[in-house]
């Protein structure tokens, strides 16, 4: 048993350390040749953790845990002239959301929900998630739940 709870340990480490998120277009900092910043799970961490409760048409009332996209936005220098972010899932689906939206809520890339990390199978690694129980009558609608793309992989600002 001891050897089991080791190598789950050893996954988890090697996981935080995998490339997750890609922000490319009008950004300032880069960390890759081709003009992008890529981002691991455990920098993703660094920026600093937000809960927030949501209920969705896909779960019911849940505790989503993630940085918040300003924080992510913030780190690789957007460029003044931006004014949106299209969003990319690992499927190819993509979602265009205006910058006012991440200044005016709270809006995060959860990587965990109710205590437990999300995997691909499970909408993860990364889900933007709205803080919609919070204001239910500005973002319980159908133009909010098109915007919480699941497997995120990427951000092209706009």
């Amino acid at each position: 048993p001891e050897r089991t709870i080791f190598a789950i340990e050893a996954v988890s480490f090697a996981q935080s350390d995998a490339k997750v998120l890609t922000v490319s277009g009008k950004i300032g900092k880069t960390n890759t040749p081709d003009g992008k910043y890529v981002f691991s799970m455990a920098e993703l961490q660094k920026l600093g953790d937000t809960k927030i409760k949501s209920t969705t048409r896909y779960t019911e009332i849940g505790e989503f845990v993630g940085p918040k996209i300003r924080d992510i936005l913030k780190a690789v220098n957007v460029k003044p002239d931006a004014t949106a972010v299209s969003v990319v899932a690992l499927d190819g689906y993509q979602q265009t959301i205006p910058l006012t939206d991440f200044s005016k809520w709270e809006v995060i890339t959860a990587h965990t929900l109710n205590g437990k990390r999300l995997p691909v199978e499970a909408k993860g690694p990364l889900w933007i998630m709205y803080p919609i129980d919070k204001y239910p009558g500005e973002l319980m609608n159908n133009v909010t739940t098109m915007k919480l793309l699941w497997s995120l992989t990427g951000l092209v600002v706009k």
